[in-house]
């Protein structure tokens, strides 16, 4: 079930709901395609202060791709695995669930507040 979030729109059906956004965040854009890998749907967020915030995801039947499984791996909510990755200031954070491949960016925000946000995408 999709719980939108005060001023995020809500994902598209077969899609994890975003169910916690930082405050001060808000939509910049957000896109929704298919090709022959699958389906992708991606929101963008930014807050007042110009901080970028991209919520992607990709069905993927063969779960998480290994080129985003980092060496440094947290278990989430139900026990799924993510796997954090920084560059510069921008960290991620990936983990997939019932066939759907996810990745957290963000610059400005640590990994907490993006263990944050995954945790709503995980909840029942």
């Amino acid at each position: 079930m999709s719980i939108p979030v005060s001023g995020v729109p809500a994902s598209p059906p077969g899609f994890l709901a975003v169910r916690h956004v930082p405050a001060g965040y808000r939509t910049k854009g957000g896109a929704s395609g298919s090709d022959a890998y699958g389906q992708s749907y991606t929101l963008d967020l930014e807050s007042g202060g110009g901080e970028r915030l991209t919520i992607s995801q990709r069905t993927r039947s063969d779960g998480l791709p290994a080129g985003l499984k980092t060496s440094e791996v947290l278990m989430l909510p139900g026990g799924i695995p993510g796997y954090r990755g920084q560059s510069g200031s921008s960290r991620t954070l990936t983990f997939a669930k019932d066939g759907i491949a996810v990745a957290i960016s963000a610059t400005g925000l640590p990994f907490e507040e993006l263990e944050r946000i995954a945790a709503g995408m995980l909840a029942p």
